[in-house]
């Protein structure tokens, strides 16, 4: 796996594209499905890296801020850390899951924990104003935005729930507008915004204090 993960590096490095560098990699290494996916996942060019890592911001920088949340992204992620599955901290600066359970998400026995630690989260540093983005296609959207709405109530925070069946494009184009700061960890939105907070990064890391 190592000599696949710097073969990987170094093609990316020669501007090659992740889908066909990929593929080059995990063939010639007979990679499982698995492995495929830790890689694309994890690993990325150096000057890509560097261009997302320099837009991270600490999370007292959100106070009397914007923030748009990509529920699902930041949700299941957080779920995986409650549930000890297996997360890492990729090349480019930002925790990510390897569940790839997005477009068959149901609400479970760690939802209402997962979203107990985002507000806590959040809520140490109030934003200005709150949206949290949910993919209106994932059958179990509108139960979760009901508690949703209930964490705004309990921790004192302003903020609505976004029903979007194009939520990458909708955040992205909104929050760019306002000025806001983004919570994802998906490559493709971190690309197209200004500013960006890993929520489930700084969870892992005060995970002790959270849950007091």
């Amino acid at each position: 796996m190592k000599n696949a993960v710097n073969d990987l590096k170094y093609l990316l490095n020669q501007n090659y594209r992740k889908k066909i560098a990929l593929n080059f990699v995990a063939n010639h290494y007979l990679l499982s499905k698995e492995d495929r996916h830790y890689l694309a996942r994890s690993i990325f060019s150096d000057a890509l890296s560097k261009m997302r890592k320099s837009k991270i911001i600490n999370l007292k920088n959100i106070q009397n801020h914007y923030l748009f949340l990509d529920g699902y992204n930041v949700l299941i992620t957080v779920e995986a850390i409650i549930n000890h599955d297996k997360v890492i901290l990729s090349d480019d600066g930002f925790l990510r899951d390897f569940l790839g359970i997005f477009g068959n998400y149901k609400l479970n026995s760690n939802t209402k924990n997962a979203l107990s630690l985002i507000f806590k989260c959040i809520s140490q540093y109030p934003p200005q104003y709150i949206k949290f983005y949910l993919d209106k296609q994932v059958s179990f959207s509108g139960k979760l935005s009901h508690k949703i709405n209930k964490m705004f109530k309990n921790h004192g925070l302003n903020g609505t729930i976004v029903l979007s069946k194009e939520v990458d494009s909708n955040l992205v184009h909104e929050c760019n507008e306002v000025g806001c700061i983004g919570a994802t960890s998906d490559g493709i939105m971190i690309d197209k915004l200004e500013r960006v907070v890993d929520i489930p990064s700084y969870i892992l890391d005060n995970m002790e204090n959270l849950i007091i």
